[in-house]
């Protein structure tokens, strides 16, 4: 291909074409032959052949169009794959921040639980001591019942244990005194 360019300059044409023709040999289905089909259709064109360089031009053209088809699909699979990979990402950030959010979440109900279950065992404690001190109270409670009994049986005691005499000393003395009336009274 570019041995014929050299040629076209020097206007040989017709090497050019053999040259061209070679080239076709090894042809491959990723050449892009639309520079190959605009060079062909110049050397018919110089050559005087104009239906061929027409033939020539409409499959450059058709070329182009093919290349150009071909580059914009690789192009647009290339923006889908970017896009695509761009959703993943999103996605995945999506994901990643739910997941924050999730663990956050475990995080704070369990403190929350935690704290409950400080706050419950701290009352139970509370709840514990005052049961003792109730029981301490209950006691002594108890304690005060009996000293009061006691108490109360010690002056029944005495109040009996006086009240015997004086009852044995004042009979006498009322009568007595019931007998001698002219005598001062005691008042007791």
């Amino acid at each position: 291909l570019y041995l014929s360019g050299a040629f076209i300059d020097k206007k040989n044409f017709p090497t050019a074409s053999a040259y061209l023709d070679s080239a076709m040999k090894y042809d491959s289905p990723d050449w892009e032959k639309d520079n190959f089909y605009a060079i062909r259709a110049r050397v018919a064109q110089a050559l005087g052949n104009l239906s061929l360089s027409n033939d020539y031009y409409q499959k450059a053209l058709a070329e182009k169009e093919r290349v150009y088809l071909r580059r914009n699909s690789q192009s647009m699979t290339q923006w889908e794959t970017q896009f695509r990979t761009r959703e993943k990402e999103l996605e995945l950030e999506q994901q990643q921040r739910q997941q924050w959010l999730l663990w956050g979440i475990v995080a704070l109900v369990s403190s929350l639980l935690a704290l409950a279950i400080f706050f419950f065992l701290r009352n139970r404690k509370q709840l514990q001591l005052l049961a003792q001190k109730n029981a301490i109270i209950e006691q002594q409670s108890e304690e005060l019942r009996s000293l009061d009994k006691a108490k109360t049986r010690f002056f029944s005691n005495i109040t009996h244990e006086f009240r015997t005499p004086l009852t044995l000393i004042l009979s006498p003395l009322e009568t007595l005194l019931k007998e001698q009336p002219q005598q001062q009274t005691f008042h007791l």
